[in-house]
This record gives C-alpha cells, structure tokens and sequence, in this order.
C-alpha cells in the first residue's frame, strides 16, 4: 500500500507550526514554573529569602510567559485552546 508521506515541519504553514509549537512551549514552560516551585520552597525552608525571593519574581514572569502563550494560543482558534 502507498501512503502519502507526512508533511514535515518545514512544509507547514507559520500558523501550522504555532499550532504545534505554542501547546508544546506551554506545557514545558509549565514543567519548568513545577520545577522552580520545588526550588522555592527549598529556599525558604533554609531560610534564604534573597534567593526565594528571586525565585518567586522569576515565577511570576514565567506564569506571565505561560499567559501569553495562552493568549496566543486562543488567536488561532485551536480545539487545544478552548479548555
């Protein structure tokens, strides 16, 4: 049987590959906010407050990243935008 072979990445439109792209980001940088939590409360636990503290502030921006690839997720009006 012959099959048409998958169209690669490069093949894809710009929409195509946010499509793909943009749930992929999010989830990692969503593994990565999980991750930095982790540090958080470590550092807070022994008492490093300058370190938890920049830890909160990059968790507040990476929870801002995770909002804008949200919001551009919701642009391309993807059936993985609308939970």
């Amino acid at each position: 049987m012959i099959t048409a072979e998958e169209p690669t990445m490069a093949d894809k439109t710009l929409t195509e590959k946010l499509t793909v792209m943009l749930p992929h980001w999010l989830e990692h940088n969503e593994e990565h906010i999980a991750e930095m939590q982790k540090y958080l409360h470590a550092l807070e636990t022994e008492g490093q407050t300058a370190l938890a503290g920049g830890c909160s502030a990059t968790i507040t921006q990476m929870n801002r990243v995770s909002d804008a690839l949200t919001a551009m997720l919701a642009l391309l009006d993807t059936p993985s935008s609308r939970h």
